[in-house]
């Protein structure tokens, strides 16, 4: 089964990525990059919410990567977003 769930993808202004409990690493951040390789956006995650949200209503429409890192910085998967 998938790790992680994705939605609404395409996206207008809140995109939701939700987690399984049982990874072997969980997510401890996020960063979102464009298409370029540009830096947009960085948080910390709670791990144990299983979910985050990223409020990109403010955010140009285009492709972006949502990657997520765990709390060793190792990278744990990362997402292909559109946003309209």
């Amino acid at each position: 089964p998938q790790a992680f769930h994705v939605w609404p993808n395409p996206v207008r202004d809140a995109l939701h990525i939700a987690w399984r409990g049982d990874l072997r690493q969980m997510p401890h951040r996020y960063a979102v990059h464009d298409i370029l390789g540009r830096h947009r956006y960085e948080a910390t995650v709670e791990s144990w919410r299983g979910e985050l949200v990223w409020d990109c209503s403010t955010q140009p429409s285009g492709s972006y990567l949502v990657s997520l890192v765990a709390a060793d910085g190792s990278q744990i998967a990362t997402i292909s977003v559109i946003k309209e």
